[in-house]
Order: C-alpha cells, then structure tokens, then sequence
C-alpha cells in the first residue's frame, strides 16, 4: 500500500480542521449532530485516547468509527484539496 494512503488520527485530525476552515471561510459550518459532526468528534475522540492509555479500552471495537471516518477522509482530502480550484465556488452548493 502507498504511503499517501495511510493516516494517523492525528494527520485525519488536522486535516478535519483544514476543511473546518475550507468551510468557514466560505461562510459554512458543520451542524452539531449531523452525521459530519459526529465523525469530526469521533475523530477528535479517538486522537486524545490514543494519547492517554487510560482513556483506551482495548476491548471496545473501533471498527464502527473507522468505517464512517476513511468515508468521510476521502471527502475533506478532495474538498481541501480543490479549495484554491478557481470552479471551487461550484462545489458550495454540495456541501454541508
């Protein structure tokens, strides 16, 4: 598997903060219990109980996270990616 294609929570963490951004500069922001929010925070979840075993738990199954997080990384990787695009303004209408 290609290097571009593997992410830590951390480097999906910091991309969802890119498309925050992508999208409040253009006046759009993500609902608070939409389905983008609750992945954005289970991102952010994730992310911090890595960095503190006492919050793991190493019987909980993650896959249901996961599963809903590579779905939604592919999107803000291509969102953000086309925010300099100059038909960018094109996409506003499809997104959140």
């Amino acid at each position: 598997m290609e290097q571009k294609y593997i992410s830590s929570f951390g480097q999906v963490q910091r991309l969802l903060f890119d498309f925050e951004a992508t999208l409040k500069q253009r006046g759009i922001s993500i609902e608070q219990g939409s389905d983008l929010g609750r992945i954005g925070l289970a991102v952010i979840d994730l992310f911090e109980r890595g960095k503190a075993p006492q919050l793991q738990n190493p019987r909980e199954d993650l896959r249901r996270y996961v599963a809903d997080i590579l779905g939604v990384r592919t999107f803000m990787t291509k969102v953000v990616s086309l925010r300099t695009h100059p038909d960018f303004v094109q996409l506003l209408p499809h997104l959140p």
